[in-house]
């Protein structure tokens, strides 16, 4: 939020302060002007709209009203130290704020500041940019990354070159690799020698755009193991809708495998037995 200058840093000639309200009536941005006490002097609709204020509410308010709570101490010695040393004219952008609207709801803003000379003092003026629409991608992108960090399932994104790019806790567990030995790496290194490179097939059909839904094969981990996984995979595309890779889903299925292999070798041996076997549930 602004920090006034004192009077004697304003230059140029003093602008009517009832014309410069006027003129930002018409401004798309929410505009506030705060005087040398660091009490709102001028506030335009879109600032009233976005903090949630009615005609005229804001004007005479300290302007740490529309921050949160928590910032208020800290705008204050940070106004008081801009007003010693005061910057006529454009005095830049801050961001990485937020602001309060009159509900107690807090949003994300960044302020551009400047100061100008009024009929009546020394005037900062603050342009407020809701960032809210700006956050909510950023939000989603932390969401998908939580769901990636704990997912019970080993997820891993390969380039289309069959570079691994990310490599989740869950594939650390099933493959036996940390993700540091794992990026940069070929993804072609899971695959067991003699069971031939399903990994270019699924890079493939990624390239092509198509989805892999619960493919059957063998992997070797780290220590040498072969299992068996379930892998789904889908393609990435970059925001301009470039594929720039494949992002891979895989459960190990090893137990389950031999689970089933154990059944049907049990129902093929009653089946070919000559003694009567009866099985009770």
């Amino acid at each position: 939020m602004p920090s006034p200058p004192d009077e004697a840093s304003a230059r140029g000639p003093a602008v009517d302060e009832g014309d410069f309200a006027r003129l930002w009536q018409c401004a798309p941005d929410a505009m506030v002007g705060v005087d040398s006490a660091g009490a709102i002097r001028l506030a335009n609709r879109r600032a009233e709209e976005l903090f949630g204020y009615g005609p005229g509410e804001l004007v005479g308010r300290p302007v740490e009203t529309l921050l949160p709570e928590a910032s208020r101490q800290i705008h204050r010695a940070h106004r008081s130290r801009r007003a010693a040393h005061p910057q006529p004219g454009s005095m830049g952008s801050v961001a990485g704020l937020a602001g309060r609207r009159y509900n107690g709801t807090e949003f994300p803003v960044d302020i551009s500041l400047s100061s100008i000379q009024t009929a009546v003092g020394p005037l900062v003026t603050a342009a407020v940019h809701d960032l809210t629409d700006r956050s909510e991608p950023d939000q989603d992108l932390r969401r998908i990354a939580s769901i990636i960090e704990h997912s019970g399932d080993a997820i891993v994104s390969v380039s289309l070159d069959d570079v691994i790019t990310s490599w989740n806790p869950a594939a650390e567990r099933l493959y036996g690799y940390t993700a540091a030995q794992a990026r940069g790496k070929p993804a072609s290194m899971l695959v067991p020698p003699g069971h031939g490179d399903d990994v270019a097939e699924i890079l493939a059909r990624g390239t092509r755009g198509e989805r892999v839904e619960h493919y059957e094969t063998f992997r070797i981990t780290r220590d040498s193991r072969i299992i068996v996984v379930s892998v789904s995979a889908s393609p990435i595309r970059d925001p301009r809708g470039n594929l720039i890779g494949v992002s891979t889903i895989a459960r190990d299925i090893t137990e389950r495998m031999r689970a089933d292999r154990d059944r049907q070798r049990m129902a093929s041996i009653i089946e070919c037995s000559d003694d009567a076997i009866i099985s009770k549930s």
